[in-house]
């Protein structure tokens, strides 16, 4: 498997639009909207149609404050 897609299979959040933080110690990911998710377009990782998803997200008014993009997103209760 390659690492593109084994790395889409694990850490793809499908309706967050965005890629998980990380994986917890059972292999699950840990759902959180945060800028974490702009290192996949910097290292072109991503799939093109997810990496514009990615970027819609980081764009948008929970996490994207004016000045920059927030470390982790206002819906976020973490």
């Amino acid at each position: 498997m390659t690492l593109r897609r084994k790395f889409e299979e694990m850490f793809w959040c499908e309706d967050l639009s965005v890629y998980a933080l990380a994986l917890d110690g059972a292999k699950q990911p840990c759902r959180v909207i945060s800028s974490n998710s702009g290192q996949v377009l910097l290292t072109g990782i991503a799939s093109p149609e997810r990496a514009q998803r990615v970027a819609q997200t980081l764009l948008s008014p929970s996490i994207f404050s004016g000045w920059g993009i927030r470390t982790v997103a206002l819906s976020e209760s973490r």
